[in-house]
């Protein structure tokens, strides 16, 4: 992994020169739950080791951090880092691993067009660097999650439900959001775990998939269409993306990038199994804004696989889901919101997105 990391970085001069003169280095990684990293739902602690040393051989002082999905305990957080071998990884290279929802937070105005204030641990901006390695994957909500959106994890627990009930009302706000947060704290350098992917309905239950990639580059929006080019994505169904090029955070097209590597023809996959929420992705705005509870997918219930633990209630940021000890959630979807924040955290994986009926006939 050492290895492939260094070639990766190479057209940058290494991560010696990235981090030149950095003393601090926050490493930003995908920990949205607690499985093994053969279920590709998290950054993989190879390539976590492998920056970590690098980091550490920079002469920098690493720092992983990350704000799980959900209500986070300290229990539980340190439960996720056994899981996710996260733990082995700072034991190993000697290094600290903080949890966002426990640090200190301060309130930052940004350069954001939508969103101006954020409130974030103080840490993201005390530190000299921030590398981030996000985990390619697909999303139920916004297509993909890579690079930009992994940002949404310097969101404390309790902000995350709170924004997602403001922005994720209507998912070009959402993504508007996801642009403001990483226009006010962009990274020094984003790397992203490619290895071993998920396709499906991702983030937390879809299907893992090798590929065998890692990408690197200072833009997180390049090295997310870049990726998302890779799978066979339209650009155009990916909102967060779209917004990020009319914002001239990041490109249009795969033609706007310098490709510093293989030749991308060499890579692509054409076999890419998309979410099932991506035909609605790419629908016109007055289906996906004022006509939502016509055509947008819904969450479904899956009574056998379901366990009735009730987190899915816990975390839902618009209060839809009713649920009484013992027995079946149910939803109000004319409350719903459609972030899909029920399916994403379901330890269980009972809750499926299913197109509405009239979306289906419309085929």
């Amino acid at each position: 992994m050492t290895a492939a990391l260094t070639r990766c970085l190479s057209p940058w001069g290494g991560l010696n020169h990235i981090l030149e003169g950095a003393e601090t280095v926050l490493i930003k990684l995908n920990l949205l739950s607690a499985e093994p990293p053969s279920a590709a739902v998290t950054t993989h602690p190879s390539v976590v080791q492998a920056v970590t040393t690098m980091v550490k051989d920079a002469g920098a002082i690493p720092i992983l951090g990350d704000s799980p999905g959900g209500f986070t305990t300290t229990a539980s957080f340190h439960r996720l880092l056994e899981v996710t071998g996260i733990a082995a990884v700072a034991d190993t290279c000697g290094c600290e691993v903080v949890c966002f929802d426990t640090l200190p937070v301060k309130e930052y105005t940004g350069k954001g067009r939508t969103y101006r204030k954020f409130t974030i641990p103080s840490l993201i901006t005390e530190v000299d660097a921030v590398i981030c390695l996000p985990k390619f994957k697909t999303h139920q909500l916004t297509g993909i999650t890579g690079a930009v959106k992994l940002l949404y994890g310097y969101l404390p627990g309790k902000a995350k439900t709170e924004y997602h009930l403001i922005a994720g009302k209507d998912l070009t706000t959402f993504s508007e959001f996801l642009c403001d947060l990483y226009a006010t704290f962009p990274p020094t350098f984003s790397i992203m775990d490619a290895v071993e992917v998920m396709e499906g309905n991702g983030p937390h239950h879809g299907i893992p998939r090798l590929l065998g990639l890692l990408l690197a580059s200072p833009s997180g929006p390049a090295l997310d269409l870049t990726m998302a080019s890779l799978v066979g994505f339209d650009v155009r169904t990916l909102p967060t993306l779209e917004i990020a090029a009319q914002r001239q955070m990041g490109p249009g097209t795969i033609d706007e990038i310098e490709i510093l590597g293989p030749r991308l023809d060499d890579l692509r996959v054409s076999d890419f199994c998309p979410p099932a929420t991506h035909r609605f992705l790419s629908l016109p705005t007055f289906m996906t804004t004022g006509a939502k509870w016509l055509f947008a997918a819904r969450p479904y219930f899956d009574s056998a696989r379901c366990r009735r633990c009730g987190l899915c209630a816990n975390h839902c940021p618009a209060n839809a889901i009713r649920y009484t000890s013992g027995d079946l959630p149910t939803i109000s979807l004319t409350h719903c919101i459609r972030c899909y924040c029920c399916e994403e955290l379901c330890p269980a994986g009972a809750v499926e997105i299913k197109a509405p009926l009239l979306r289906r006939w419309l085929r």
